[in-house]
């Protein structure tokens, strides 16, 4: 919506010009784009594996045992032994952890719908782009010529 604003375009032919864009560099860089693809799958599979053996380890009970030794007259001594048992519920950072290893996968794997943010507007003096250049980058995705490219 807001690309359609700047160039003076209706949003619909942009986001329909956008997704034949995607599916040409796809189409383009289908073999570096899917190696690229596995390769981040397989790093973020590493860091959840990580984050779910720290979460298994921050719920392990935990057990201390303290001695006492009491002397005395004789050579022989005495304990008093006490131990404690601690029940841990789990660290829930590492939860955190996972939750954004299974969001990082889901956007890699295109599995959510993008929702543009229909409040923001753009601005019409964006920096580096010339009026030049603008009419030239709408004319292309319009498929006309013009005068400037």
């Amino acid at each position: 919506m807001r690309i359609g604003e700047f160039l003076e375009l209706n949003q619909s032919n942009v986001s329909r010009e956008l997704k034949k864009i995607k599916a040409v560099w796809k189409a383009e860089t289908f073999r570096d784009y899917d190696l690229h693809v596995e390769e981040e799958l397989h790093r973020l599979g590493m860091v959840e594996s990580e984050y779910w053996d720290g979460w298994q380890r921050s719920q392990v009970v935990k057990e201390q045992t303290m001695q006492e030794r009491m002397n005395e007259a004789v050579e022989t001594s005495k304990a008093n032994v006490q131990r404690r048992t601690e029940t841990r519920v789990g660290d829930p950072r590492f939860l955190e952890g996972i939750l954004k290893c299974v969001q990082e996968r889901g956007k890699l794997l295109d599995l959510y719908p993008s929702h543009s943010d229909h409040s923001e507007t753009i601005s019409s003096s964006t920096p580096g782009l010339s009026p030049d250049a603008v009419q030239l980058i709408r004319a292309q995705i319009l498929g006309v010529a013009t005068d400037a490219g």
